[in-house]
């Protein structure tokens, strides 16, 4: 209640109170005891939450955030396909479905319910989705990008449109690696073939057509994440 309330005066501070020149840092210093309390409160006794419910929202609202970015591409590419220049977005169109689609199946491979149960753990996890929640939006921008260059819409080079959704895709499978698979060792489904394929989903700027072959690749660790699964069955049976 102390922290929430302190971070509440901070925030009428930052509104009502401080000039216009101190803002932006009274801003970021409220933010940072936003983000604080939380930890600060559990390590005086821990809240007793249920760890199934918390990885349930958490999968709702990464749910969320992929489909926002599958709604805002689809009308990126459609807003383009009304244009001259409609024959480059097909290819883009179709590596960024398989692209959002390939995130949303990597969010899932393994229950994390029961990497909750450590403090430290359960913090690491909860605020590392921030990573993950931003880098799944910034994936829709990418898109976006690589749509209205192929539209001549957008004068940007090959090299950086692909950066533009390149990174984000590394971002978001080397933060669900960490948080979500590596915890789970020698059960994990990916193993790091996540890391690898978004390290390649990087390199993919120096190729013609980056979204493409970014899909590509996100389609093969699909595959290779079923052909494992079925592998690892077969030896139990």
């Amino acid at each position: 209640m102390a922290g929430d309330l302190g971070c509440m005066a901070l925030w009428a501070l930052a509104v009502f109170v401080v000039p216009q020149g101190w803002m932006l840092a009274v801003w970021l210093l409220a933010a940072a005891c936003e983000l604080a309390v939380p930890p600060w409160a559990e390590s005086a006794g821990r809240t007793p939450w249920h760890p199934h419910h918390i990885t349930e929202r958490y999968g709702l609202l990464t749910i969320i955030v992929l489909g926002e970015v599958v709604l805002s591409s689809t009308n990126t590419v459609r807003e383009g396909l009304a244009g001259a220049h409609s024959a480059g977005l097909w290819p883009v169109a179709a590596g960024g479905l398989v692209t959002v689609f390939a995130l949303w199946w990597v969010y899932f491979p393994m229950s994390s319910a029961g990497l909750l149960e450590g403090r430290r753990t359960a913090v690491l996890w909860g605020y590392g989705h921030y990573v993950i929640f931003a880098s799944g939006a910034a994936v829709g921008a990418g898109i976006a990008v690589n749509a209205t260059r192929s539209a001549h819409h957008a004068h940007v080079s090959t090299a950086v449109a692909g950066l533009a959704l390149g990174v984000p895709v590394f971002l978001y499978l080397l933060t669900t690696w960490l948080l979500l698979v590596r915890p789970h060792g020698a059960d994990a489904p990916f193993g790091w073939t996540m890391p690898l394929v978004g390290l390649l989903a990087v390199a993919a700027r120096l190729t013609p057509w980056p979204v493409p072959v970014i899909g590509a690749l996100m389609a093969a660790l699909i595959g290779l994440s079923v052909l494992a699964r079925n592998t690892r069955l077969g030896r139990l049976a």
